[in-house]
């Protein structure tokens, strides 16, 4: 006795059963494929998609200066973890494009950031406070880590919203906020400690 006759299907029986299971498992997948990657982005949806204008303080040849983003945040295409990538570029040079990918830092109720210049190895870190909330606060408020202007290892000021603000509206809200004021609103290692 075979496994055909303990099973009670003939050979013809036994393929038609193959094929209806393959194609189910085929109609499964793809099913699976459209709801993950066309219908879960729509169903769940993140406080952060879309424009923001981001500003952060800098050095340009030891002036301190705000410099100024647009920033589109959107999904990472095909990604299975929901990642969300940054794409940042200069409002005085539109050329100058930056790329990240924010993730959310739940525990520490924060949103971290890292930027990668396109065409360049800069590299620049971000750490913006969030809220528990599902929607993110108006204005984010953080620091940057990275290189300014004239090169030199720095942290700064970071100011992300939803609207564009002036000089001044920046400088309010960063003085608002910060627990010790500075004048350029960057922090900087001791020169001495750079050459050692």
């Amino acid at each position: 006795m075979n496994i055909l006759e303990l099973i009670g299907l003939n050979a013809e029986q036994l393929s038609m059963l193959s094929s209806l299971l393959s194609i189910i498992s085929i109609l499964g997948s793809v099913a699976f494929a459209v709801f993950r990657f066309i219908i879960q982005p729509f169903i769940i949806k993140s406080p952060y998609l879309g424009l923001w204008y981001g500003y952060n303080s800098s050095k340009d040849k030891r002036v301190a200066t705000i410099s100024r983003e647009v920033w589109s945040i959107h999904r990472k295409w095909l990604s299975w973890d929901g990642h969300l990538i940054v794409v940042a570029r200069s409002s005085v040079n539109p050329q100058l494009k930056y790329i990240g990918e924010l993730v959310e830092d739940k525990d520490a109720n924060h949103v971290l950031i890292n930027f990668t210049r396109r065409g360049s190895h800069e590299k620049f870190a971000f750490r913006i406070n969030r809220t528990a909330e599902s929607t993110p606060p108006n204005p984010l408020l953080g620091f940057w880590v990275g290189r300014d202007h004239d090169q030199q290892m720095v942290a700064g000021m970071v100011l992300v919203d939803r609207t564009p603000h002036t000089d001044e509206e920046i400088r309010a809200i960063w003085d608002a906020n910060l627990a010790e004021k500075t004048t350029d609103y960057l922090f900087r290692l001791n020169g001495e400690y750079m050459l050692g």
